[in-house]
This record gives C-alpha cells, structure tokens and sequence, in this order.
C-alpha cells in the first residue's frame, strides 16, 4: 500500500497544490474508506487543467486488511462548462427580471409626472421659468423612454389581479382629462355606481 501511495504522490498529472489532498484521500483508503465522485482538478498531458470526478475504492484480502486501491477518474470538464453556461444564463434572466420590474415602477410615475407638467405649462407666464419646464420635460422623457427601452428588453408573465374599471377609469380621466379639453376633445363621463371588475396584469 506505501508504494502506491508514493506512487499517487509522484503522479505527473497531479497539480503540486493537491498533494496534501491526496494525502488524505489516501488515509481515508487505508481506512477502509471508499471515496466516491470526488470533484478535483489534474493535469492534462499538454498542460491545462482538466476537471475530473474521483472514486478511490480500497482493496482489501480475505481477512479485511487494505492492500490496494483501485482509482477511477473521469473527466468532467464538459459537465462543468454546461453548469457555468446555466447558471450565467440564470444570472442574466435575474437581472433582467430585476431590471423590468424596477422600469415598471419607474414608467408609471414617469407618465405622471409628464401629464403633470404639461397641465403646469398652461399656469406659467414667464419665459424662463417655460424654458426651464421645457427643459425638465425633455429630461424626464428621457428617463421614460429608457424604462420602456428595459421593459422591452424583458417582459415577465404574471398573475393577473382584480381592479374595478370605473376605478381606472377615473385615474386615466384626471391625467388626461385637461389634455383632452386643450385639444378640444369632450370627454362625458358615463360609470355605474357598480361598474365591472376587470383582471389585470401587475406587470
């Protein structure tokens, strides 16, 4: 058994930095211990590190002492690549879905805010304090289209919740309502006091 201890130890392919793990995959052997698909690295024959899965078995005679070993390596570099390319994949789908769902909560305020500011455009006389406000609606379109730019980029599938529509309704009325009447348009309002439920998406 010390010979092929010495042996593993001297083995070309075994890195330099795993010969104390070796030393104890072998004290685990001589003990009886069977070592099964441990996940190491050795060397291949042109230089580069090779992933491979190890089993160590001992040998034992037939009154149970540990004579031998027998070794079985097998390379599992492929099987690594494939796990790395999962969980990379994994990572970009989490990103994205961060991504949208913070865009989604931006977007909303963001249509807002815009409506809100055309509404205050009307109510300012000075030239500058216009030119500022202009200057404000160009960067906050800006943002907004950024957010629609992600939100395209990923769009989850969700639930779909209740939501009243005389509710949405209203909500839609008093942001563009004062638009619509500085285009002209009349808007008559018709909603039950009981109007339908609708579902939704919360995306």
């Amino acid at each position: 058994m010390s010979d092929v201890c010495s042996s593993d130890l001297l083995d070309p392919i075994l890195p330099a930095e795993r010969k104390g793990e070796v030393k104890q995959l072998i004290a685990r052997t001589v003990a009886g211990e069977k070592v099964e698909l441990y996940e190491t690295e050795r060397m291949h024959k042109d230089g580069h590190r090779v992933q491979v899965s190890l089993t160590v078995s001992p040998i034992k005679d037939e009154e149970g002492r540990v004579i031998g070993a027998s070794k079985i390596l097998r390379d599992v570099s492929g099987r690594k690549r494939m796990e790395q390319s999962l969980l990379q994949a994994e990572k970009i789908a989490a990103t994205g879905r961060m991504a949208a769902t913070i865009a989604h909560e931006v977007n909303n305020p963001l249509e807002a805010v815009m409506n809100l500011l055309y509404l205050l455009r009307s109510k300012i006389a000075d030239d500058e304090a216009r030119g500022f406000l202009a200057m404000a609606e160009d960067e906050i379109g800006r943002v907004s289209h950024i957010a629609k730019q992600t939100l395209g980029y990923y769009r989850e599938q969700s639930a779909a919740s209740l939501a009243s529509l005389s509710d949405i309704a209203e909500h839609v009325l008093n942001i563009y309502g004062p638009r619509c009447t500085a285009a002209g348009i009349d808007v008559r309002r018709s909603i039950g006091c009981s109007s339908p439920f609708a579902r939704r998406s919360s995306r």
